[in-house]
């Protein structure tokens, strides 16, 4: 079973546009949830006191802001 893997992101941010860029490439399915256009999504963020974007967060327990590239190759070693 593939762990759940979500991206929170907003209008032009290049973090985010680059660590979605990156999940793709390492063929990772992700739900991308835009605090710009998802009011939730933004709520969520406040509620864990998330202050910076991205947020990637996985069914799996693994939880990162920014640009973290150990963290994406974890998601992948949870993959197989």
């Amino acid at each position: 079973l593939m762990p759940k893997v979500t991206v929170y992101s907003k209008n032009g941010c290049g973090q985010c546009t680059f660590v979605k860029r990156m999940l793709e490439g390492e063929k990772i399915l992700f739900e991308e949830r835009n605090i710009d256009e998802d009011p939730t999504a933004r709520e969520y963020l406040v509620n864990k006191s998330v202050t910076s974007l991205p947020y990637v967060e996985t069914s799996t327990g693994i939880s990162f802001t920014g640009v973290q590239i150990g963290k994406i190759k974890e998601i992948k070693k949870s993959y197989n």
